[in-house]
């Protein structure tokens, strides 16, 4: 689903969407992600920060739950860039939002060490 570059010239490779892995990575500074979903490979490369989640819905009167949207992000200075995969419409699209309020006006957890003073970049492959 996702690989991983450090710094150090190491790869990760991340698990799947149910079980990504994330918080079974290394601590050390990424220099680039590539994530493979939905067709497209998404790449976030020289962030100084990193993080990656999903968001799981409960249908409570269908009694279904199952996972709707993928978010990965990079932290730069105080903005986050989000790519968000949607799956119940198939799209993916991104957007900007300040650090700390990246998810539903709120801070998430789990952001990886990145590298500083680089220039970001974000493309699709």
């Amino acid at each position: 689903m996702y690989i991983i570059y450090f710094e150090d010239e190491t790869i990760f490779k991340g698990g799947n969407i149910r079980e990504t892995k994330w918080n079974l990575m290394p601590n050390k500074a990424i220099k680039k992600i590539e994530c493979s979903i939905g067709g497209k490979t998404i790449v976030l490369e020289n962030y100084e920060a990193y993080n990656l989640f999903y968001e799981k819905q409960v249908f409570i009167n269908k009694g279904l739950s199952g996972i709707t949207k993928f978010v990965i992000m990079g932290k730069k200075d105080n903005n986050v860039i989000r790519i968000i995969f949607n799956f119940i419409k198939q799209k993916c699209f991104y957007d900007g939002k300040e650090f700390g309020k990246e998810w539903r006006g709120k801070p998430t957890i789990g952001w990886k060490e990145g590298l500083l003073n680089q220039k970001s970049m974000l493309y699709f492959k």
